[in-house]
């Protein structure tokens, strides 16, 4: 990441991304430069799959890279983060539960009603009813 940086319509730089910045500007919410040491050291992939960022849910993801030598070492190379901004999908999850929870209820609301009403019916009025399918 070092080396790269944001340039204003005029060129001029306006801040350089390295693993620190991203570090400091993603605290306290998840600590980024631990997690990129911990892949190298251990050779994982490591996975954040809803991390809360303000008002943001973020999906992060840090995968090292390492390249096997003919001397059969391992060389670390660096790590690959991906984050990714899954706030949207997690609004529409949280509507389509909800609606599913809505309609739901909605469905059975009525079912109890004519149940209750079929119950009634056929304790006062069960003697009366000409076809004994009806009554059960």
């Amino acid at each position: 990441m070092a080396g790269n940086s944001d340039r204003n319509e005029d060129n001029t730089s306006i801040g350089e991304w390295t693993i620190d910045s991203i570090d400091t500007l993603m605290q306290p919410t998840i600590h980024l430069k631990d997690l990129v040491l911990k892949s190298l050291e251990t050779g994982q992939v490591l996975e954040s799959k809803e991390t809360n960022f303000g008002k943001r849910v973020l999906h992060v993801f840090i995968a090292p890279m390492i390249n096997d030598q003919t001397n059969g070492e391992k060389q670390k190379i660096g790590v690959v983060i991906l984050i990714e901004d899954i706030t949207e999908q997690k609004v529409l999850e949280r509507s389509k539960d909800e609606f599913l929870s809505i309609a739901s209820h909605e469905l059975r609301t009525p079912l109890t009603a004519i149940r209750g009403n079929a119950s009634l019916i056929k304790k006062y009025y069960g003697d009366q009813l000409p076809n004994t399918d009806i009554i059960e």
